[in-house]
């Protein structure tokens, strides 16, 4: 009986001491997994930092060709923007004014061509305040992903606003200057014998775009074939001084009768989502039957996240307002190698 309660009580003890030291070898190692997470390898890149860091773009869309804002000088901008793009190539363009008359003076753009057998047409783009012709924000995903749906791009830097504006007319003068480059791209078009000429303009590059294309009628002595532009897409219009002159600068929306998109995002500026339904309502008491407007939900000003959405509105819309074409569905270079 001694024997049997013995043998029992040992077992009962060496089964206790298996379990304990197999929980003591689990809490060991799980204590030093935790050290080990602290202690930091110097290789390691630090999460803030990476944050702070743009976000690299792949090879094949080109890589940035400088992702500050300009400086104050626009001969000194040229000069730091350099020759890195590696999707499409930089033009350097001459100024024309309202009257044809050609300027002694060129501004830079980004001119990709079409990545498809397929021309659709060639869409300019004009770029937000304190930004360049291939900002990483909206500006670059829409010039080197659309020529992979069949259109060509023409990215403009636009004039650099050196000082603050005081008076309508100060801003209406800063326009005009955009309205020589608009000029100098459509004749840059005209020598690349360019059909379906749209424009897509983002941020206060919009105002600039709806007064031109409002002013087109009293341009016709520029005389050229693809002056007259087809189609606009406003991406989260704003005015230069924000609620100051919009009022004003929003009312050649309701002279234009070309098909209009008006994005915006559902997280975009407060001004940019504040004057959304008086857009609405100039386009519609205006009886532009072509206007849309539409809101990309859990969007920002940026469109950071929704890039491809963007670029997506955009070409539908556009595809929307020509004629459909026969498509091959096949970049050119894989054609011409079939080919051979």
């Amino acid at each position: 009986m001694f024997t049997a309660n013995f043998k029992f009580t040992f077992s009962f003890i060496v089964k206790r001491a298996a379990v304990l030291l197999i929980w003591a070898l689990l809490f060991s190692f799980s204590s030093v997994q935790a050290d080990l997470k602290g202690v930091k390898n110097e290789n390691d890149p630090d999460p803030t930092e990476q944050k702070l860091k743009p976000v690299p773009q792949s090879s094949a869309k080109g890589a940035p060709v400088i992702n500050k804002m300009p400086t104050k000088s626009e001969k000194e901008w040229l000069a730091e923007v350099g020759e890195s793009i590696e999707v499409g190539k930089k033009v350097m363009i001459t100024l024309y004014s309202s009257d044809g008359t050609e300027r002694n003076e060129k501004y830079l753009a980004f001119y990709a061509e079409r990545n498809l057998l397929t021309e659709r047409g060639t869409i300019v783009i004009l770029h937000d305040r304190e930004s360049h012709p291939d900002w990483k924000s909206v500006v670059r995903p829409l010039r080197t992903e659309l020529p992979d749906t069949g259109w060509n791009t023409l990215s403009l830097q636009l004039p650099i606003l050196e000082k603050d504006v005081n008076s309508f007319e100060e801003l209406d003068k800063f326009y005009k200057q955009s309205y020589e480059r608009i000029n100098g791209a459509i004749l840059f078009l005209n020598e690349q014998k360019a059909k379906n000429v749209m424009v897509v303009a983002y941020g206060t590059s919009t105002m600039t775009a709806l007064s031109y294309i409002s002013n087109q009628a009293r341009m016709s002595s520029l005389r050229l074939p693809v002056a007259a532009i087809s189609a606009l897409v406003l991406i989260s219009p704003y005015s230069v001084k924000e609620e100051k002159y919009i009022e004003q600068e929003l009312t050649p929306l309701s002279l234009i009768r070309i098909p209009v998109l008006d994005l915006y995002g559902g997280d975009d500026l407060d001004i940019v989502k504040k004057y959304a339904k008086k857009r609405a309502g100039l386009a519609k008491r205006s009886g532009n039957a072509k206007y849309l407007q539409q809101k990309i939900e859990n969007a920002d000003h940026f469109y950071m996240a929704q890039s491809d959405t963007v670029v997506k509105r955009v070409h539908s819309f556009f595809m929307g307002v020509i004629e459909p074409v026969f498509e091959i569905q096949r970049p050119l270079g894989q054609y011409l190698t079939e080919i051979k």
